[in-house]
């Protein structure tokens, strides 16, 4: 007997496009299965509202009111491991249950519900207390329901391609990947091809040298996973495969052209400027020069990265701000800057409309049976944040990326507090003298914000010392002695045997004294 199959992404409604799921129905004979899986860009079905999703679930897409076993997959967050699956169970109110399917089936006779009846019946719960039983691997899955699940590749599980196995009846699809962008390198070199055409010189010619150069490394990178038999799960519904590799005759074009321009590109400031100059002058001149223009920015970019590392071209100011990580609020510093934020209501509609970003993090964040009351607001300084409370507090702000125009007051001091016994980045204040909470801004681009630590030698502590000898001193040079000082102090602090929630209070004026002195205030 086939089973009866329904394979949608569904939204949750009255919660945007936020809430909901892939959700895979197997109605077998005597047993309904339901799988509802988090997609990498959402919808995401988080726990702390399973409930009322589940509840939603049952009513519009199993209206007899029979029973079914639930599942959430999830594919894990880094890509590293295959997919795993988790058997939810709950207590059902029976009675609301068959409410809720003799209304759903009386809206299907009558051709929909009336919208207040349907939002009434949308936010009656029937499924309570879920218990979370033991993951599953897709194999065992298989050996508990007799279904075999489709494999995901991490990258692909998005709504736009689930829907296209269930349209086609799961026919091989195959998705590229180009993490090193060989496909954009060969479009931006056959516009540059074209454009220089016989010239040896200029900056056409090096932008062409440029890209042709990346493209060749890109395309041997690639060459060496084909010969070393790299592939993605071959023979599931879902492929990986690497952007094509050059031809014979595309790698003699990219060799010709790699040989032209100003060879010293990469260490030399004037070939920037000059395919800088010349994309502005086409960009005002020449409107349909518009790819070449894409392509010689493009250019420009890769030289501008080795031009900075080397020092001989100023950081891209980049950004303002970057959402944060959801932060949790572990002591007074942190509560200190949440008492400052204006807020300006709560509910989750409104913060989704405030700051989405935000709320994205957020939603990703909850576990359990949790269900908070979500504030959003401003800080002093205009920046967005959600703030939201379980059996802790939690928050999501814009974390700054370029440094106040002013210095801070020599009164000001520099604040945190952390638990050694949980890891992650910590957030660092700079409290001014009239009770203002400024965010310590980061001295480069990191990858998660907050990114600081402290008490050890790593990265974490790195990025705190260099941050603090900025807010401190702008654009001075600190004494070789007072940054030993600092560095030791950040690697070091606070001293063995480590108290828990251990806290950071350094004063500014101190600390910029130390800094440009080698030693302590008199």
């Amino acid at each position: 007997m086939t089973p009866d199959f329904e394979d949608v992404v569904w939204l949750l409604p009255m919660r945007g496009d936020y809430f909901g799921c892939h959700l895979r129905i197997w109605r077998l004979e005597g047993r309904t299965i339901v799988v509802a899986g988090n997609l990498i860009d959402g919808p995401y079905l988080p726990q702390g509202f399973i409930e009322q999703c589940v509840s939603e679930i049952a009513r519009k897409w199993l209206p007899s009111g029979e029973d079914f076993e639930f599942y959430q997959y999830r594919l894990n967050a880094f890509g590293h491991a295959s997919a795993s699956l988790t058997r939810v169970d709950f207590d059902i109110d029976v009675q609301g249950r068959g409410d809720a399917a003799f209304l759903s089936r009386a809206g299907r006779l009558a051709g929909g519900l009336p919208p207040e009846v349907d939002r009434a019946a949308a936010d009656e719960i029937v499924f309570h207390n879920p218990t979370w039983r033991r993951f599953l691997t897709p194999e065992e899955f298989t050996t508990e329901t007799g279904i075999s699940l489709p494999v995901f590749q991490p990258k692909t599980y998005t709504a736009a391609l689930v829907k296209q196995p269930s349209a086609k009846e799961r026919e091989d699809i195959e998705t590229v990947d180009d993490p090193s962008m060989l496909a954009v390198y060969r479009e931006h070199l056959k516009v540059l091809k074209e454009a220089v055409k016989d010239s040896e010189t200029g900056a056409l010619a090096t932008a062409a040298q440029v890209v042709a150069d990346m493209l060749l490394l890109v395309d041997r990178a690639y060459t060496g996973e084909a010969e070393s038999g790299r592939d993605h799960l071959p023979g599931q519904p879902i492929r990986e495969l690497r952007s094509p590799l050059l031809s014979p005759e595309e790698r003699a074009v990219a060799k010709s052209l790699a040989t032209r321009g100003d060879h010293r590109a990469y260490e030399a400031t004037a070939s920037y400027h000059a395919i800088d100059a010349l994309a502005r002058e086409l960009e005002s001149a020449d409107p349909v020069a518009a790819k070449i223009v894409e392509a010689l920015r493009f250019a420009n970019r890769e030289i501008a990265s080795f031009l900075r590392l080397a020092r001989l071209l100023p950081e891209d100011s980049g950004p303002e701000f970057v959402v944060s990580c959801a932060v949790l609020a572990r002591g007074a510093a942190d509560f200190d800057f949440l008492a400052t934020v204006g807020w300006r209501g709560t509910g989750l509609k409104a913060a989704a409309e405030f700051f989405p970003e935000g709320f994205v993090r957020f939603i990703r964040s909850l576990h359990e049976q949790a269900r908070p009351v979500v504030a959003h607001g401003r800080d002093p300084y205009g920046r967005r944040v959600l703030r939201w409370t379980t059996d802790k507090t939690f928050f999501v702000v814009e974390w700054p990326l370029r440094h106040g125009e002013s210095s801070y007051p020599d009164e000001a001091n520099i604040i945190a507090v952390d638990d050694p016994l949980l890891g992650g980045g910590r957030p660092v204040y700079v409290r001014l003298p009239d009770g203002t909470h400024d965010l310590l801004c980061p001295y480069s681009r990191v990858t998660e914000n907050p990114p600081f630590t402290w008490g050890y030698g790593g990265s974490g502590p790195g990025q705190l010392e260099a941050a603090i000898v900025r807010a401190c001193l702008e654009n001075e040079t600190p004494d070789p002695l007072g940054r030993w000082w600092l560095t030791r102090l950040t690697s070091e602090h606070p001293p063995e045997p480590r108290p828990i929630n251990t806290e950071l209070f350094l004063n500014v004026g101190e600390v910029r004294q130390r800094l440009l002195n080698g030693r302590p205030p008199a």
